[in-house]
């Protein structure tokens, strides 16, 4: 197994380890969990990079990098649902996994008949709205445990307002980029589900 690989299979594990350090709600593990998301985002930017620069790029890692990728986030917007601080809407959280098990789905298809589907602009964008609106919860949820441990901090009325008014401008482009991003692998890719 190559080294861009490795760094693909180590996000699986990242992705379990920010979860746990997400949901046990102890001092300052939110701040852990915002750091182990950013490092396996980095190790996802640094594994393509690797397998274009030793062009060791593989199937493997075209199937199992978007997989390591979807792991991630589905976990994260699955977490913030129970956090209370957050209580992402749980459809918002529905239309994110439905579009990524249909596509994953595809994905599998496409394989089956021996055709790899690699990620397009459009799931890439995808990609980095669910990545900056993550982080930028995961930040908020750090500035909270600051807050909350730190006696001389506080976070006003006013900031948390403006905090909220961003994260829906953020869900909002978030879920049009997820759904665009969906319809356009399914039209560009309908061909393969002929003769099912």
């Amino acid at each position: 197994m190559n080294l861009a690989n490795k760094l693909t299979i180590s996000r699986i594990f990242m992705a379990v380890v920010f979860t746990f350090l997400l949901l046990i709600d102890l001092k300052y593990t939110n701040i852990l969990a915002a750091v182990v998301f950013i490092l396996a985002c980095i190790t996802d930017w640094i594994d393509g990079k690797v397998a274009r620069h030793f062009q060791v790029e593989s199937d493997f890692g075209k199937l199992v990098d978007p997989l390591a990728d979807k792991i991630l986030i589905c976990a994260a917007f699955i977490s913030f649902i129970e956090i209370p601080a957050i209580k992402l809407p749980a459809w918002i959280v529905i239309i994110i996994i439905s579009r990524e098990f249909v596509i994953t789905g595809l994905r599998l298809l496409a394989a089956n008949k021996g055709v790899v589907v690699p990620a397009g602009i459009w799931g890439k964008n995808k990609t980095i709205s669910q990545i900056i609106l993550i982080i930028s919860l995961l930040l908020y949820l750090s500035a909270l445990d600051i807050n909350a441990n730190i006696t001389n901090i506080c976070i006003s009325q006013s900031l948390k307002q403006i905090f909220y008014w961003y994260f829906v401008v953020m869900v909002i482009i978030t879920i049009i980029l997820t759904v665009l991003s969906g319809i356009v692998y399914l039209i560009k890719n309908w061909n393969l589900l002929k003769g099912y």
